[in-house]
């Protein structure tokens, strides 16, 4: 769990430095972190994150 927190922390620093659309880098983040997943769980999670970073 830690280490979830701690990667959802850089996450943030990256889409606050370099002004690019959360999602997209979210996105990226996600597909990095598990290929596999697919379209649908990607957007299912985008929403997710979204939710966490906001909690930081």
């Amino acid at each position: 769990m830690e280490q979830l927190k701690r990667e959802l922390q850089v996450l943030n620093r990256l889409i606050n430095d370099k002004q690019q659309p959360a999602e997209a880098l979210i996105r990226l983040w996600l597909w990095n972190r598990d290929p596999n997943f697919t379209a649908a769980e990607v957007e299912e999670h985008v929403r997710l994150v979204k939710r966490e970073l906001k909690q930081l």
